[in-house]
C-alpha cells in the first residue's frame, strides 16, 4: 500500500502541514461546531475550521483545543484535535486508498502530557509514529547542534528548550507564561494608560508589535492612531519597545538555566514561531548573551512551516 508521510504542527493558534508528495498548508487552531439545527443548516457544513470558524463564530461552539499549551482531558477538546488533524490530512491531499503516517509537532506540555489523547484522536485519519515538541522540531532544519537552546514564543506561552538529536526530556524544557498575546495586552493597557481617550483593539496592537517590535531607546514611531473620534499622530516607540521587551528577562533567566558549560563561544540560540521574528528581539537576547560568556542567536527561516517539516523530517530520518 502506498504511504503519505506527513508532519502535522498543531500549535496553540496555527496548524500546518508538510506532506512528502509537495503539499504545504497552514490554517487556524480553532474548531467550531453548530449551535443549533438552525445554525447547521444556515452553515450548511457540521464542523468548521480555522477562518471559517472564525466567520461564523456567532452560530457556533468554538474550541481552540491547545489554549494553554495543553489539551484538556475532555470529550470535546479530544474532539477538536481530532477534527485539526482531518483537516490538515485533507489538505496534505492523499491519493484515494493511500495510507497517511506522520509526526505530530505540538506544544511542549502537550507532547508530554497529551501524547495518548494525540495519538487516539488521530486514529481515524493517520498513524501517529511520534509526538514531539513543536519548538524542538522547528530547529531541526538549521542544525544548531547539541546544547543549543531553542526559544518558541507562541501565543499564550513561551517554550525554552535545550537541543539535541532527540526530543528533550523534562528537565530540559522550561515554559514560561504569557506569550504573543499577553505581549499585545500589556501593549494595549500601556497605551490605554497614555492616550485614555484613545480608541485601541488588541489586533491593532498586534500589528505594532509586529511593525516595531523591541525599538531602541533613542527611536521614534510616529503612527495614527483614533484618539477621542479623529485620527491623531502618537510617538508609541516607548510603550511598543516596552511591552515587547518585558518577556526578555525571563527567557534570559530561562536560558541561563538550560546552558551546559564549556560550549565553545557559547550556546546558540534559536528563535522559532512566528513571535520570535519580532524585530528587535535578536539582538536584544544577543545582548544579554554576554553576561553568560556570549553566544549567537538566529532565526528559523520559515516560522510557519518550520514546527511541520522538522516533524516530516523526522519521520524520513527515522525509516
Amino acid at each position: 500500500m502506498a504511504t503519505l508521510r506527513v508532519g502535522i504542527a498543531l500549535g496553540t493558534f496555527r496548524t500546518s502541514v508538510v506532506a512528502s508528495n509537495g503539499a504545504r498548508e497552514h490554517f487556524g487552531s480553532l474548531v467550531g461546531w453548530p449551535r443549533s439545527a438552525a445554525a447547521r443548516k444556515l452553515i450548511g457544513e457540521d464542523v468548521l475550521v480555522g477562518a471559517e470558524a472564525f466567520r461564523f463564530r456567532v452560530a457556533l461552539d468554538l474550541v481552540r483545543p491547545f489554549e494553554g499549551g495543553v489539551v484538556p482531558g475532555t470529550e470535546v477538546h479530544e474532539r477538536a484535535v481530532a477534527d485539526l488533524v482531518r483537516r490538515a490530512v485533507k489538505l496534505a491531499r492523499a491519493a484515494p486508498g493511500e495510507r497517511v503516517e506522520g509526526v505530530l509537532a505540538v506544544p511542549a506540555r502537550a507532547a508530554r502530557e497529551n501524547r495518548e489523547l494525540l495519538v487516539r484522536a488521530a486514529a481515524g485519519t493517520m498513524v501517529v509514529r511520534e509526538v514531539v515538541p513543536e519548538a524542538w522540531a522547528a530547529a531541526r532544519g538549521l542544525a544548531p547542534g547539541d546544547g543549543a537552546i531553542v526559544v518558541d514564543i507562541g501565543a499564550d506561552s513561551t517554550t525554552v528548550l535545550r537541543f539535541g538529536p532527540e526530543p528533550p526530556g523534562q528537565d530540559d524544557v522550561v515554559v514560561l507564561p504569557g506569550g504573543g498575546d499577553a505581549i499585545d495586552l500589556d501593549l494595549l493597557a500601556r497605551l490605554r494608560g497614555k492616550l485614555p481617550a484613545g480608541e485601541f483593539t488588541v489586533g491593532g496592537m498586534r500589528e505594532l508589535k509586529e511593525r516595531y517590535g523591541c525599538l531602541l531607546d533613542a527611536d521614534t514611531a510616529l503612527v495614527g492612531l483614533p484618539v477621542a473620534g479623529r485620527t491623531a499622530p502618537v510617538d508609541v516607540a516607548d510603550v511598543v519597545a516596552a511591552a515587547c521587551r518585558a518577556p526578555v528577562a525571563g527567557i534570559l533567566e530561562a536560558v541561563r538555566g538550560l546552558i551546559r558549560p564549556g560550549l565553545p563561544g557559547g550556546p546558540t540560540l534559536v528563535l522559532a514561531g512566528c513571535g520570535g521574528q519580532m524585530k528587535g528581539l535578536e539582538r536584544m537576547l544577543a545582548e544579554g548573551l554576554k553576561s553568560m560568556g556570549g553566544g549567537r542567536v538566529t532565526r528559523v527561516m520559515e516560522p510557519v512551516f518550520a514546527g511541520a517539516e522538522g516533524a516530516l523530517s523526522r519521520l524520513v530520518g527515522r525509516m
